[in-house]
């Protein structure tokens, strides 16, 4: 499904179980006989539409599986995604929306940092769950919300296995290309405490605007230092604009390292032969292995999406939509708000298939799985 632009998912035919209709009217927001519905804010246009995309068509094709077997306790599971084009005033209009008009029973699959933040005090003000946003700020995780869980290792967790891989194999002349933002001087801040605690320091730092696509400021800046590795810390669009503005100047001679939210088949796809040899820091199994959760994933997309290639950001999205399913059907035949963020905090150890899940009332955030990859010649991914 290709349609960005505030997107109603696809609904398959209802399956009525024979619970009486009594029950069905004390469900809450969100729960009618029919469907589910949870509702969704991401930057289906603009610089980072292709990792938004893959995100949701991994959730959609699982909840299409699932519809197509009959649902959950009957009703089909609808997702409601509308296009934040990554602005924070539209992201917090969107879920504003989402919980006071269209009444979801929770919010799934945000994206990135700035429109999360922003929008997780509207969620816990109405008490609403916020489930697996495709982010990893070190203050989400650092700070515990009754209402936000994670399925995906922190951005902290990436970046400290990116450090101590340089460390390990012996590269020292180090840089770092970050946004000109809030969450990339904090990248910067964390970047270099992690240096010196690893014995090193970085020798080059060039920024750039968000969503600028204009890497000529940070070029300048990086370019005088013979570096052995890059850090990049941005994204999308972004990131491809550099990669290929900075090889003119270096010329394969220096290792790009990025954390998973580079998006790894935008890479592959716009730079061609320029990706090959960048290492991604990645939170999820390699979608082309066979891992039982990675196989499923690429069954359950060939079959309600065929058109979508498998790829890691896919991959998280149908996990998260996974247990977010299994949550569902622990929640018993009413699911509430209340019921749902529950039965979240009790399900403790959930093992998708390779991919483990750990839940508690003291912990939100399910899982550290980093692996580091590297982007091969014919545009494969090397674990």
């Amino acid at each position: 499904m290709n349609t960005f632009l505030s997107v109603v998912c696809r609904v398959g035919a209802v399956v009525l179980t024979g619970i009486p209709l009594q029950v069905w009217a004390q469900s809450g927001p969100g729960v009618t006989e029919r469907e589910i519905v949870l509702g969704q804010s991401a930057s289906f246009t603009g610089s980072f539409a292709s990792q938004a995309t893959s995100y949701r068509d991994g959730a959609l094709a699982y909840f299409d599986h699932v519809n197509a077997r009959g649902g959950v306790a009957g009703r089909k599971i609808r997702l409601l995604s509308l296009d934040d084009a990554y602005s924070v005033d539209k992201a917090k209009a969107n879920t504003d929306q989402l919980l006071n008009k269209d009444k979801v029973l929770a919010l799934f699959g945000y994206t990135w940092t700035n429109t999360v933040k922003a929008t997780i005090p509207l969620a816990e003000a109405a008490q609403v769950p916020l489930f697996a946003p495709y982010t990893g700020y070190e203050e989400l995780y650092a700070k515990h919300s009754p209402y936000v869980f994670t399925t995906r290792a922190s951005f902290s967790d990436e970046l400290g296995q990116i450090v101590q891989h340089l460390r390990t194999i012996g590269l020292t002349r180090i840089g770092l290309l970050h946004y000109d933002s809030v969450s990339g001087k904090e990248l910067l801040a964390e970047t270099q405490a992690r240096m010196s605690d690893a014995g090193l320091k970085l020798q080059a730092i060039g920024s750039m605007k968000t969503t600028s696509k204009d890497p000529a400021a940070a070029i300048d800046a990086l370019k005088g230092v013979d570096l052995q590795a890059l850090i990049i810390g941005a994204s999308g669009s972004d990131a491809v604009a550099f990669v290929r503005d900075f090889e003119k100047v270096r010329s394969g001679k220096t290792q790009y390292y990025a954390r998973s939210l580079i998006g790894v088949k935008q890479l592959v796809t716009e730079l061609g032969p320029l990706a090959a040899g960048i290492s991604i820091s990645q939170t999820a199994p390699n979608p082309h292995k066979n891992k039982l959760v990675a196989v499923e994933y690429r069954q359950v997309l060939a079959k309600f999406n065929p058109q979508a290639k498998p790829d890691y950001i896919g991959l998280e999205g149908m996990m998260a939509a996974k247990v977010m399913v299994e949550a569902l059907r622990r929640s018993g035949s009413t699911p509430s708000r209340e019921a749902l963020v529950q039965t979240l905090e009790r399900m403790n150890e959930f093992d998708l298939g390779g991919y483990t899940v750990r839940f508690s009332p003291k912990k939100h955030h399910g899982s550290k799985f980093v692996d580091i990859t590297l982007i091969a010649r014919d545009g494969r991914i090397v674990d």
